[in-house]
């Protein structure tokens, strides 16, 4: 405990008020990370999969609470219960999902940022790691390797609304293309890169004529992927190689 005090106060004299940020940051988690609670309204059953068809694999009762884990067109919802030990889709229809919570103004340093990579031993089979945070909708890029990573870039970044999240988890950099298209969702975007399934990093939302129409950046405004800016979206695609590790929270 001496220890610590001495270095916080070490730090203290050669940083000012940023060491008071960095204290915290050594004594309590650096990110606190955003998961999404919704309330069920009624009794539903739990589904494998997102049809009436699948296999029922629990129940839930109105005034439970789950985490959305994923969305299915927001019309049926991955959801998960540590209070009923369960996990699966339920409709839409049964669920209040809060509004979306402004993303936090404070940024972390990048010492800080550092700092909790390197403690958490994040690995990756290439030289490159990729955090998302979705409190503060960054995305930043070390460079390094397992315990000795260094900030590299951060990107502004979009991701998904709370009626459509962004995965949350350890991912892994995937197959890319230069554009898509969605006429499910009706927008697209410029360099894409795939680190979950469906989930990618990509431009900000496009129409069909590759026209941009929605431009934001630094809020909760995407159907689940993590949307950059063109120039972000493109040196991602550029430099970042398949395999890399990708933590989205």
């Amino acid at each position: 405990m001496k220890k610590i005090k001495i270095i916080i106060f070490i730090a203290a004299l050669l940083y000012g008020s940023q060491a008071v940020v960095a204290q915290e940051a050594y004594l309590e988690p650096l990110m606190p990370g955003y998961a999404v609670f919704a309330t069920v309204t009624e009794q539903a059953n739990v589904y494998k999969e997102h049809r009436k068809t699948s296999k029922i694999v629990g129940q839930l009762e109105a005034g439970d609470t789950v985490e959305i884990l994923k969305d299915y067109s927001t019309k049926w919802y991955l959801v998960g219960s540590e209070e009923h030990g369960i996990k699966g889709w339920v409709e839409s229809k049964v669920l209040v999902i809060p509004s979306d919570e402004p993303a936090a103004v404070v940024q972390l340093t990048a010492l800080q940022l550092e700092e909790y990579v390197n403690r958490e031993g994040f690995a990756s089979t290439t030289a490159f790691l990729i955090y998302t945070d979705l409190w503060r909708q960054r995305t930043h890029i070390f460079t390094g390797s397992k315990d000795d990573w260094r900030l590299l870039h951060t990107f502004v970044c979009s991701t998904g609304k709370n009626e459509s999240p962004t995965t949350r988890g350890e991912f892994t950099i995937g197959e890319r293309g230069a554009w898509f298209y969605s006429k499910r969702l009706g927008s697209g975007g410029k360099f894409w890169v795939r680190f979950n399934d469906t989930y990618l990093f990509h431009s900000v939302a496009m129409n069909s004529d590759k026209q941009v129409i929605d431009p934001t950046l630094g809020e909760r405004s995407s159907s689940g992927c993590v949307r950059l800016s063109v120039e972000d979206a493109e040196w991602v695609y550029k430099n970042i190689p398949i395999g890399t590790t990708v933590i989205i929270n």
